[in-house]
């Protein structure tokens, strides 16, 4: 017998992030990549204590040199978080001024220890058309939540660490008897939210005065958020850097 739901059941499922979890890794599936479910990866956290933290799910898919030979030069991987937000909430974003401070695109490209070698320029032109941002804010109708996004790009950044980490171990580990796969790592912070980004030459009366959202932003299909390093972050990579010299160690003997 069916236990009679509350109304309320379908807002905490679509709060769950699950719906918009499985319509991303279902529509990954149907381009061909291989959805590995969460990705999980050990860090301390604030209290120092190495805890287990993950990633919603990981995809990744092997390309071919030429279709249907096997023949594989590359490996393309997404680091995927979902984050569902109420019908209304927007997420707006500060443009990043000082363009020199741009890291080199969004796609990270592992190929130093790799045989073949690809013209990395063509990367650039996937974020040509993608405004960078450097700081954003989830509003609503009443308020504002300044940490939402600032989570879901935290746990981002780990996690590219940690499969970054593990991509350089596995180049390592071929020693080259057969040839390496360049590897390509994308972090994705997925969202129900329309996303906005806050025009230039506002004045505070501009934003005083302004009737709507659309006066003082522009809407975009997607933004690059280019944020610094901390210093918990700075030492994650320098263990990351620790085992990976480790592993190499053990290969050289």
């Amino acid at each position: 017998m069916n236990t009679p739901m509350t109304k309320e059941w379908k807002e905490a499922l679509l709060k769950s992030s699950l719906p918009l979890e499985h319509m991303i890794a279902e529509k990954l599936s149907k381009l061909g990549m291989h959805v590995a479910g969460e990705y999980h990866f050990l860090r301390p956290n604030e209290d120092q204590v190495v805890t287990d933290f993950s990633s919603d799910f990981w995809a990744f898919q092997f390309l071919e040199e030429t279709e249907g030979k096997e023949n594989f030069w590359a490996c393309l991987n997404f680091l995927i978080e979902c984050k569902y937000s109420h019908p209304g909430v927007k997420w707006i974003f500060s443009p990043l001024q000082n363009s020199a401070q741009r890291v080199v695109g969004f796609v990270n490209v592992f190929q130093d220890l790799a045989v073949k070698r690809i013209k990395t320029d063509a990367l650039y032109k996937f974020d040509e058309e993608i405004p960078y941002c450097m700081k954003g804010v989830e509003l609503y109708e009443r308020g504002f939540n300044p940490a939402s996004i600032t989570r879901g790009l935290h746990q981002l950044r780990y996690a590219a660490v940690s499969l970054s980490k593990q991509c350089i171990a596995q180049q390592a580990a071929s020693r080259h008897d057969e040839e390496s796969e360049i590897e390509f790592l994308c972090p994705i912070l997925v969202t129900t939210s329309r996303l906005y980004v806050l025009k230039g030459n506002l004045s505070m009366d501009a934003f005083r005065m302004a009737e709507n959202i659309d006066g003082i932003t522009e809407e975009a299909e997607a933004v690059i958020v280019n944020q610094g390093g901390d210093l918990l972050l700075s030492r994650y990579v320098e263990s990351m850097n620790d085992e990976l010299c480790r592993t190499y160690s053990d290969l050289d003997r």
